[in-house]
C-alpha cells in the first residue's frame, strides 16, 4: 500500500510539473493558447509559472527520485533561458512585434 501511494504521489508530482511547464510554454508563445488557439506571449504569466517550478525544485531537493529532480533542474534552466530570449525579443521589437527605434 505504501509503495502504491508513493507511486501515485510521484505521478501526481510529475503531472503538476507538466501542467506548469505547459502553462509556461504557452505564456512564452511556444504552444497555442488552449482557448484562443493562437500563440501569444505573456511574460508575467510565464514568470509566475517558471518561479513556481523553481520553488518546487528547491523545496523537493533530495525528496524526489533523482531522475525527477534532474528533469526539474534542467526544465527550470531551459525555461529561464527561453524567458530571457522572449524578453529580449520584446525589448527589441515591442509587444506587438513592431521594431522600436533606438
Amino acid at each position: 500500500m505504501v509503495t502504491e501511494d508513493k507511486n501515485y504521489n510521484d505521478l501526481l508530482f510529475i503531472n503538476l510539473i507538466k501542467m506548469l511547464e505547459m502553462a509556461a510554454g504557452a505564456a512564452l508563445g511556444k504552444v497555442d493558447d488552449p482557448v484562443t488557439k493562437t500563440k501569444k506571449t505573456d511574460l508575467d504569466i510565464a514568470r509566475i509559472n517558471i518561479d513556481m517550478l523553481a520553488m518546487l525544485k528547491e523545496k523537493t531537493v533530495n525528496n524526489v527520485p533523482p531522475e525527477v529532480g534532474e528533469y526539474l533542474k534542467n526544465l527550470v534552466a531551459g525555461l529561464q533561458m527561453e524567458f530571457i530570449s522572449a524578453k529580449n525579443k520584446i525589448d527589441k521589437t515591442g509587444p506587438a512585434g513592431d521594431v522600436q527605434s533606438s
